[in-house]
């Protein structure tokens, strides 16, 4: 997504984009939420008595679009405990540029480095979260690795990363524990695949036209995912403690229909929890009220989705994408 906060019209007006932000929550006590007056970034929440006595505070730190601290104070601004986030950085050596999806990728002044689909798995993890260092001086060590998608019967990397492993150090208790996940059917929600180039037909010729960006077509805008991707199963092995696994749903992606029902990809399905040996401890299921009334589209878990006919909408309202190759002929004539 981009973050776009000024719009300017064809006639020269510009206008600023704002959206809403939280100012307070009421009840027994108040908890007040103050931005930064440039960024509108979050930088304190702050817990107060009914009568306005401050009770506790929070003080978030950011640096450029990270989150650098967050340091929990007492009443009287006393600092508690802090807790601190470090980032993965972009090395000292080499400079990086952004790849086809938006991420990182080692820099290249060739042309056709700019427009080619390469991806590069150290530096697409350049701004991820590195490391959480806790206030009783633990942390949580972070890595990632490469989307990847089922095309057939193979993988194909992908643009974006997905965490692939987790350490805990604790120092207190001289313990380290760790955590590896794996994925299997990473799918895209749509038939149309992303792509950054395409053809374009004249009577006489044709253009082929490239793009340093994927470009996204037909329902892919209504429900994009993790940079369009989503994974029906996500695996979690905690070294010595068993594993999990997390069942997610994914529906037929040959659907071009107009009720196609995006707002039912991705969500969780099952929790499956297994011994050290594999063997089954518990399934958690989860259950969905929907208003989808005629099936589930080819939904791998369609027990999990209850229609309710309290839920069902009466009318529809058709979601309009602009065609970036209209011209408007008259107004082209009078420049």
């Amino acid at each position: 997504m981009e973050f776009i906060p000024e719009k300017t019209t064809s006639t020269g007006i510009s206008y600023k984009i704002v959206s809403p932000t939280l100012k307070s929550i009421s009840c027994k006590e108040k908890i007040l939420f103050d931005y930064h007056s440039l960024s509108n970034k979050l930088t304190n929440i702050t817990k107060k008595t009914d009568t306005g006595n401050c009770i506790s505070n929070y003080h978030l730190s950011n640096e450029s679009s990270s989150l650098t601290s967050l340091k929990f104070m007492d009443k009287d601004s006393t600092i508690i405990h802090t807790t601190t986030f470090k980032y993965y950085e972009t090395p000292d050596t080499i400079k990086s540029m952004s790849d086809v999806y938006g991420f990182h990728r080692r820099y290249s002044k060739s042309i056709s480095h700019i427009l080619d689909s390469w991806l590069e798995e150290d530096y697409s993890k350049i701004l991820s979260l590195k490391k959480i260092i806790l206030p009783d001086g633990g942390n949580i060590q972070l890595d990632y690795e490469l989307n990847k998608y089922q095309h057939g019967n193979f993988e194909e990397q992908y643009g974006g990363v997905r965490i692939k492993s987790l350490i805990l150090d604790n120092p207190e208790e001289n313990r380290t524990d760790s955590i590896s996940y794996s994925y299997e059917y990473g799918m895209l929600p749509y038939i149309v695949y992303p792509y950054n180039y395409e053809a374009e037909e004249y009577s006489s010729f044709t253009d082929i036209i490239q793009y340093s960006r994927m470009k996204h077509k037909s329902n892919m805008i209504l429900r994009s995912g993790n940079n369009d991707l989503y994974y029906i199963q996500a695996n979690e092995k905690i070294a010595g403690q068993g594993s999990r696994t997390y069942l997610f749903n994914i529906t037929d992606a040959d659907i071009q229909d107009a009720s196609y029902p995006y707002w039912i990809w991705g969500l969780p399905t099952y929790t499956i929890e297994y011994d050290e040996d594999g063997i089954i401890k518990r399934v958690l299921q989860n259950l969905y009220y929907t208003d989808v009334n005629n099936g589930t589209y080819g939904s791998a878990f369609q027990e999990c989705f209850i229609p309710n006919t309290a839920a069902d909408y009466n009318q529809t309202r058709p979601q309009m994408m602009p065609n970036e190759k209209y011209m408007d002929i008259e107004e082209l004539d009078k420049n």
